[in-house]
């Protein structure tokens, strides 16, 4: 594998992801993004721990993170539950959504979203 073919997946990698927001369907795994990209599953995990340096779980769960994070600060999204906000990012089960914001952040949805409050009415 090149750097160049390497450098050219990651790009198509971050478009499927980020660009499509592939990253917020609960069910899609790396054997369908590896399909949609016209590589095989063992080629896309090498591309992935050596451009991302992460699996593909840990790619996806920290851009989920990342979207809670956001819906989690907003006030328009003030109504939906923990759990609500942990499906409409992607994760299929609450404790997984909990393990890996805990994993990420530091701390819970629920601490970060009462953090987040209380700076907004400071």
């Amino acid at each position: 594998m090149t750097v160049k073919n390497k450098e050219a997946i990651k790009k198509l990698i971050e478009k499927k992801l980020l660009g499509e927001k592939k990253y917020l369907v609960a069910d899609y795994t790396a054997r369908k993004l590896a399909e949609e990209l016209g590589i095989n599953q063992r080629y896309l995990s090498e591309v992935l721990r050596q451009e991302f340096n992460v699996n593909y779980a840990s790619l996806v769960n920290g851009y989920r993170v990342k979207e809670a994070m956001k819906l989690l600060s907003d006030r328009h999204f003030r109504d939906l539950s923990i759990e609500d906000i942990g499906d409409k990012v992607g994760f299929a089960y609450r404790q997984t959504f909990h393990a890996a914001f805990v994993r990420f952040t530091g701390t819970t949805p629920r601490a970060f979203r009462l953090q987040q409050e209380q700076m907004g009415e400071e």
